[in-house]
């Protein structure tokens, strides 16, 4: 059974994200309309992937905070904040789905994640730690 997992990420995105790919990221973080097709990954097969965004529970900040824009350079900026009962990997398949769209010249540190027992999150690095984390287990 999985854990409470929180996490926090404030990551520039590609400019030219692909159509499908950019319908779900609004729909998950920026209150936009279910997609009309989903994209061919992992991720969009667990029952829960809607929820990425917008959970929240009482082991972390009870409430979830999510935004993504596009700002005047063309560039997309997603920023969130948000907590679930991470039962099936949920948020694993998110960040591996997410990944390549990260646009690549940013480098360092992009968010953490922690689970409900942790004292202290792990924090997130692109491209290294974030690949660690990505790695099959």
């Amino acid at each position: 059974m999985g854990m409470f997992t929180e996490l926090y990420l404030s990551l520039e995105l590609q400019k030219n994200l692909p159509d499908i790919e950019l319908s779900v990221l609004k729909y998950l973080f920026d209150g936009g309309n279910e997609p009309e097709k989903l994209p061919d990954h992992p991720f969009f097969k667990k029952v829960r992937w809607f929820l990425i965004g917008n959970c929240s529970s009482f082991y972390f900040v009870p409430m979830s905070t999510s935004h993504l824009y596009k700002a005047d350079n063309g560039n997309y900026y997603l920023t969130t904040r948000f907590d679930l009962k991470d039962y099936d990997n949920e948020i694993r398949e998110f960040l591996r789905w997410l990944y390549p769209y990260i646009n690549e010249r940013v480098l360092g540190h992009i968010g953490h994640i922690r689970y409900e027992e942790d004292v202290e999150p792990t924090l997130l690095y692109y491209p290294k730690m974030l690949e660690l984390m990505l790695e099959d287990s």
